[in-house]
């Protein structure tokens, strides 16, 4: 993989998406691509949820700007771990098993989200 950055177009992985959410009972219904998450920084600049609702909402152009702004919110975990999400899947799916955590977990904060969505990439 070239180290060179390319903008991740998330809806490319729609169906992927949907049998993600699939798997965790949740209705792809749920599941919205927007071109702005209204966020101005850190990892809710790409993808967001809301608990009650149990909606996701995702960027659907990920810059490269977006993408160091998820990185450095993952400061507490392992480079080995982070270097996974250098692959266009797996830091959409990433972002996506973290508020299927935050939706479905409601008490779980950030850092108990992230770690849960590693754990469920490595299965």
């Amino acid at each position: 993989m070239s180290d060179e950055f390319v903008p991740i177009q998330v809806e490319s992985y729609r169906d992927e998406m949907e049998k993600a959410l699939a798997k965790f009972g949740m209705p792809v219904e749920n599941l919205s691509y927007v071109d702005d998450t209204q966020r101005a920084g850190g990892p809710e600049r790409v993808s967001r949820c809301t608990k009650i609702e149990g909606k996701i909402y995702f960027k659907k152009t990920v810059t490269m700007e977006d993408f160091q702004e998820v990185m450095a919110s993952l400061r507490q975990f392992e480079e080995k771990e982070k270097a996974a999400l250098k692959d266009p899947w797996t830091f959409v799916k990433h972002r996506l098993l973290h508020e299927i955590c935050h939706i479905q977990s409601r008490n779980k904060d950030e850092y108990e989200c992230n770690k849960w969505a590693f754990y469920e990439i490595k299965k």
